[in-house]
């Protein structure tokens, strides 16, 4: 009995255990603050997630190009390049796209 108890518990737990919430947007530095924009946008184009980022915001009637162009190139920043992104950056980013 004790170990069907226990591995009743262990499931249970599992099944309600509290999801880790997402930091705020504060807590964020300049490169996981334009990731998280890049997965809000796949959010609300979930058609867009077997493209390549620069494919899928190129080709997104959501943005102008200009906005499209400075997103692709702080995300490809962000994701490849070891090179630092400000907050401020991110945020003005932030402000253009929306």
């Amino acid at each position: 009995w004790e170990e069907k108890s226990q591995s009743l518990r262990d499931r249970m737990q599992t099944m309600f255990k509290r999801q880790a919430r997402e930091p705020r947007w504060e807590e964020l530095d300049g490169r996981d603050r334009v990731r998280r924009l890049y997965r809000q946008f796949l959010k609300r184009h979930p058609e867009e997630k077997n493209k390549t980022a620069r494919e899928a915001l190129s080709q997104s009637a959501s943005y102008q190009r200009k906005e499209s162009e400075s997103f692709i190139h702080l995300y490809e920043q962000a994701r490849y390049s070891d090179h630092e992104i400000s907050t401020q950056e991110a945020d003005q980013l932030r402000q253009t796209i929306k």
